[in-house]
C-alpha cells in the first residue's frame, strides 16, 4: 500500500520529500517504500529533497539506496537541482557519494547560463578538482 500512485504519480515517499517531513519519510523507508519511482514529472523523491534544499533527507534516501544518478537523461539528475540552489552540502554529499559528472559537459547544461545563474566561486573551484571543463 505505501508504494500506491496517486493521479501524478506521486507514491507517498515522494509526497513525504515534496512537504519536506523527515519522521513521514523515514518511516516510509522503513516500510519498504520503492525509493527510485519517476513520477510523471520525471523526478523522484531524491530529486525533490534536493530541489527543497533537505539535506538531512537528501542524506537519508541515499543511505536508504536511492539512485544519485536517476534523471540523467530527462530534466536532470539530482545534481543539476542542487547547482541551481547552489547548495554546496548536497553538491559535496551527491558528487562524494558518486554523482556522475557527465551531463554537466552537455552542450545543453551551461554553469554559466544567465537563466540558471549557477556562478559561484566555491562551487566552481570544487567543480574543477573532478575535471569539469568551463
Amino acid at each position: 500500500m505505501v508504494n500506491t500512485v496517486d493521479i501524478c504519480e506521486n507514491t507517498a515517499l515522494i509526497i513525504a520529500c515534496q512537504n519536506n517531513n523527515y519522521g513521514i519519510t523515514k518511516f516510509l523507508l522503513d516500510e519498504f517504500s520503492v525509493i527510485n519511482i519517476v513520477n510523471n514529472c520525471n523526478k523522484t523523491a531524491l530529486i525533490y529533497a534536493t530541489e527543497n534544499n533537505n539535506f538531512e533527507i537528501v542524506k537519508l534516501l541515499v543511505e536508504y539506496g536511492a539512485n544519485i544518478n536517476v534523471g540523467m537523461y530527462h530534466d536532470g539528475p539530482p545534481l543539476k537541482y542542487a547547482l541551481e540552489n547552489k547548495n554546496i552540502t548536497i553538491i559535496k554529499y551527491l558528487i562524494d557519494h558518486g554523482a556522475e559528472l557527465l551531463f554537466i559537459n552537455n552542450p545543453n547544461f551551461n554553469l554559466f547560463n544567465s537563466d540558471c545563474n549557477y556562478i559561484d566561486f566555491e562551487i566552481i573551484k570544487y567543480l574543477l578538482k573532478y575535471g569539469i571543463d568551463i
